[in-house]
């Protein structure tokens, strides 16, 4: 069996982060003939589930750029990957002492939240807030604490104050974590450093997708920094 894995945003997106209709119509008609058709994308699937709703995914999806792998029609996590206590421990402590603007990403009774503090928002994340307003997961954090809440899996700053390759001195493979850190893909002013485990990316996602669906080829799409792992591990 081939496994069809797409990024999203850039990918099957188009540039005002909608579906096209000819897209639509033709993802469902080979998805209803049977091809092994999912995506892997950084959003969360409350964010990505809006934006591909006129394509049937029927198949686990990645999302968080491999944190999670979940079924789309349940939205139950399958595979999850959440920062260890001493994880969490370091990154209170770096950001207590660098003043940055957090979204804080989390497990809370089984509901993703998104966690921020509102004196320290800046620009990008106020955008990024007002961008998804009614969202349920956002959350006002009341202390600094209660920031770091619940299971966490996932730090987003944008447009960081401190200079990436500072942060990349104790986020990039080092201290237990990742990152990924790229343009926005519909404002290539404004920069994102995303912070997760060190086993979390596309390309350890798609790997175990291709093993718990027993494909025995991986045909992968992207088109952004986050997908070069999944080009790595990918047949074609």
């Amino acid at each position: 069996m081939k496994l069809y894995l797409t990024d999203l945003d850039g990918t099957l997106l188009d540039h005002k982060a909608q579906i096209g209709k000819l897209t639509a119509v033709l993802m469902n008609k080979e998805i209803e003939n049977g091809k092994a058709i999912s995506y892997a994308t950084a959003r969360s699937i409350h964010s990505a589930a809006p934006k591909v709703k006129d394509i049937n995914f029927r198949l686990p999806v990645i999302t968080h750029n491999g944190a999670f792998i979940i079924d789309p029609l349940t939205k139950e996590r399958l595979v999850s990957h959440y920062f260890s206590d001493e994880e969490v421990s370091f990154l209170k402590d770096f950001f207590y002492e660098h003043q940055e603007s957090l979204l804080v990403y989390s497990v809370i009774d089984n509901n993703e939240r998104v966690s921020y503090l509102k004196e320290r928002l800046n620009k990008g994340t106020k955008r990024y807030l007002a961008d998804r307003a009614g969202d349920k997961r956002l959350y006002c954090a009341k202390n600094y604490d209660e920031l770091f809440s619940g299971s966490i899996y996932y730090i987003t700053l944008i447009e960081p104050l401190t200079p990436p390759e500072e942060l990349d001195g104790y986020f990039y493979m080092k201290n237990g974590f990742s990152r990924n850190y790229q343009a926005d893909t519909y404002d290539t002013n404004e920069y994102w450093y995303e912070i997760y485990r060190d086993d979390v990316s596309k390309a350890n996602a798609a790997l175990k997708l291709k093993e718990m669906l027993g494909a025995d080829e991986l045909i992968c799409f992207g088109d952004n920094i986050n997908d070069i792992s999944m080009f790595s591990v990918a047949d074609k």
